[in-house]
């Protein structure tokens, strides 16, 4: 039973008063907005993470290939 359930449980059975639900309900929907918020954030930094990476990866097969090329025009040279 999550904790939004036992405080429904608790209003029904009269062992909280209306007032005290609602506050702890608006306290229950901040929280679940701030984690949503923050799950968004880190959702979008692991994309970009990941494009980062793609994008490092890309470099380095570029670079990789660039010496390639200059270790072959530099053996050409001394031959």
């Amino acid at each position: 039973m999550n904790q939004k359930s036992r405080l429904t449980d608790l209003l029904i059975d009269g062992k909280i008063e209306q007032k005290d639900y609602d506050e702890k309900k608006l306290s229950f929907q901040r929280k679940l907005h701030q984690i949503t918020e923050e799950k968004a954030y880190l959702e979008e930094n692991i994309g970009q993470q990941k494009n980062i990476s793609k994008s490092m990866s890309q470099l380095r097969q570029t670079l990789e290939n660039e010496n390639a090329l200059d270790e072959l025009y530099l053996n050409a040279i001394r031959h």
